[in-house]
């Protein structure tokens, strides 16, 4: 088959929703790391962390791609309605947090706001929250390695919806993706050809695959000329969060005392942040994205994790959020050590398909726990 007609019975659109094509099978993790919680709270929380942390491994879910044609999408929230009028399961879940998908009318209003189509074929890997690094990593750069080989021989373009920071596309052409390879999108859009993976569920960021990773590392090629002995603390400094630890100072103290280097990885480049994260042997840090870079950390390195009690539940009751660093560094035979520490919380839960506010948390971090740890540290 020529590679006009290849492409031709690539996109055929037969329906909507077509089957999905799988790209990797799911598998049984079964982690070659040590991992454990430090806590003094003695709360329901720090229950229901160490009920969650019971099995150690976990199972990665398959993951596949499907072909959408005359899709619409609302990058406001990341919804996609199909061309018969019904709303994408696959980027629902996501969208919720965004906007309330029970709305009978919903779909109808989507695409009657479209006021643009998109003929290009395009790969749409970034849902809505992949405007948080870890996301973007694990869900959006971790999908484009898997699928790079079939992006360029079909002369797919990658979507880039407006929300995503200036960053993404740095990080994008890092990666061999420039702009003349990216197609930038704003407000409601058609699209003709849309092909899209089942990692915009967020499903890799909480249940990461090894392959994809793999792939990964092989896209972004870390510098290998190192001697990965570096130990890094990371500071949210210049990056926005709604939780901080207002004994941050009193925290550095010791993390300098004992060695550590002092980073902002929002002051640092993509190709920055591969490379330091590709020469440290110890990651410690405040619980959030930039922890994702440390699949560009060899194995054995260890993970000291500074979660404050109000993250359990944050996000509802399934669990999943909590348990993303302990998967993470199961697919990536890093020692994880998780210290809870008291904290107090300004909101609500944020929950699917209910308008509301990311909550602000504010942590006392225990530097008793700290200095265990660290007096562990080998």
């Amino acid at each position: 088959m020529g590679l006009l007609s290849h492409i031709s019975a690539f996109f055929k659109p037969t329906h909507d929703a077509s089957q999905p094509q799988q790209i990797e099978s799911s598998a049984d993790i079964v982690p070659h790391r040590s991992a454990r919680i430090v806590a003094n709270i003695g709360s329901e929380r720090e229950r229901r962390l160490r009920s969650l942390f019971e099995q150690d491994g976990y199972q990665s879910r398959d993951i596949s791609f499907r072909h959408l044609a005359n899709c619409v999408l609302d990058t406001s929230s990341g919804l996609v309605v199909l061309n018969d009028g019904r709303i994408d399961e696959t980027a629902r879940h996501i969208a919720s947090y965004f906007v309330d998908t029970t709305l009978e009318d919903l779909p109808r209003r989507v695409q009657n706001a479209a006021t643009s189509t998109v003929p290009d074929r395009v790969i749409h890997v970034f849902h809505r929250s992949c405007g948080a690094y870890g996301h973007f990593v694990l869900d959006g750069l971790c999908a484009i390695a898997l699928l790079s080989d079939q992006i360029r021989r079909e002369g797919l373009k990658v979507l880039v919806p407006d929300f995503l920071p200036a960053w993404a596309s740095n990080a994008l052409a890092d990666v061999g993706f420039d702009e003349s390879k990216i197609l930038r999108a704003q407000g409601t859009v058609r699209f003709r050809h849309m092909v899209m993976p089942s990692t915009v569920t967020a499903t890799n960021c909480f249940l990461p695959s090894p392959t994809s990773m793999d792939a990964l590392r092989k896209l972004a090629k870390p510098s290998d000329e190192v001697d990965h002995s570096r130990r890094i603390y990371l500071s949210r400094e210049g990056a926005y969060s709604p939780r901080t630890a207002k004994n941050e100072a009193d925290v550095i103290a010791l993390f300098v005392d004992a060695g550590f280097e002092i980073i902002g990885p929002a002051s640092l480049s993509f190709r920055e942040q591969i490379n330091l994260f590709a020469s440290t042997r110890i990651i410690a840090g405040n619980h959030g994205s930039a922890f994702a870079n440390m699949v560009f950390t060899p194995p054995g390195a260890q993970i000291i994790d500074l979660m404050p009690e109000h993250w359990v539940g944050y996000w509802g009751d399934s669990g999943t959020p909590e348990r993303w660093l302990f998967n993470l560094t199961a697919a990536c035979s890093h020692d994880y050590s998780v210290i809870l520490s008291p904290s107090t919380m300004e909101g609500d839960p944020y929950i699917p398909n209910v308008s509301t506010k990311l909550a602000k948390v504010e942590a006392e971090t225990d530097l008793d726990a700290i200095r265990t740890v660290l007096a562990g540290l080998s």
